[in-house]
């Protein structure tokens, strides 16, 4: 058979193999794309039409402003300080792996395999990723923002998410059709990087962002977004691993509707950075290791 058939067969298999399993044609990229040993060019900046803020033709009918603050004892940064919103989170570092009145606490620092059965039950990632919540989370380059690993480990931009401030966005297939007791987790670090000097090293630091997450809900006709916001600080940059090295910023979702939501977009204003600021030579990033919407339903 004439090689070009075979290849166009071959195409047109994999067009629906992909599509079969919700892996949509746009969402297709180089499987090197950002896996690059230049830091500056692994940023993840694509936004899907319908919901890009450059594109004045999307379907974003209404924004509504969320803006966080600490006193509503509604967010956390640090995993156990989401124990007040999910029972399987510890209070205490110390509980992590104990049973406690009669719930299994579970561990937040992973440094084995993710898709270890071993870890479903025991550590967070791999217990409450997104990809065991629906099929769909398992597609397209965002997907190791829901496989359970939320450590580099090694893997450096394979295991992550890297974005500037104007950051990412995506639309999914299916949509929120229950949020009853649900929240929103991220876990995620930032990094400087020097551009014409990339193998010296930013020293540790701390960063001061205005974080933003997205939810655009269906409407019928096109979304209604939920922006949520918060001010975070105090976020490790350029620091060591282990779980002081990572936020882990979380939000209950009993007063934020998110009901019929389809997508979801993640970006950040910069407020302070003391090595960044100011300094035309240093690129600043946020690297995203994975994110969760525990107890959501989607359909």
């Amino acid at each position: 058979m004439n090689n070009k058939i075979i290849t166009r067969i071959g195409l047109l298999l994999l067009v629906g193999t992909l599509s079969s399993c919700g892996y949509s044609l746009r969402e297709t990229y180089d499987g090197d794309a950002y896996n690059s040993p230049v830091f500056g060019e692994n940023y993840y900046r694509h936004y899907d039409a319908s919901i890009d803020p450059n594109n004045a033709n999307n379907s974003i009918d209404s924004t509504r402003e969320v803006n966080l603050t600490t006193s509503e004892q509604r967010v956390a940064i640090k995993y156990e300080e989401a124990s007040l919103f999910d029972n399987a989170i510890p209070e205490d570092p110390n509980d992590e792996g104990k049973t406690i009145g009669g719930v299994k606490k579970l561990r937040y620092l992973e440094m084995g395999a993710k898709d270890d059965p071993s870890q479903i039950g025991t550590v967070y990632g791999p217990t409450k990723k997104m990809a065991s919540n629906d099929e769909m989370f398992s597609y397209g380059y965002v997907s190791k923002l829901f496989d359970g690993q939320m450590f580099c480990n090694g893997y450096y931009q394979l295991s992550r998410v890297q974005i500037d401030e104007g950051g990412f966005g995506v639309v999914f297939e299916k949509e929120v059709s229950s949020q009853a007791g649900a929240y929103f987790a991220l876990n995620f670090k930032a990094a400087g990087n020097y551009i014409n000097e990339p193998t010296k090293v930013v020293a540790a630091h701390k960063s001061a962002i205005v974080l933003h997450i997205g939810f655009y809900l269906r409407n019928g006709k096109g979304f209604d977004k939920v922006n949520v916001s918060y001010q975070i600080d105090e976020v490790p940059t350029n620091g060591s691993e282990g779980r002081k090295g990572y936020i882990f910023f979380a939000f209950k979702l009993d007063t934020i509707n998110i009901m019929r939501c389809a997508g979801i977009s993640v970006s950040y204003d910069l407020l302070n950075d003391a090595e960044y600021t100011g300094n035309p030579e240093i690129e600043h990033s946020l690297m995203l290791y994975e994110m969760l919407l525990p107890k959501t339903i989607w359909r």
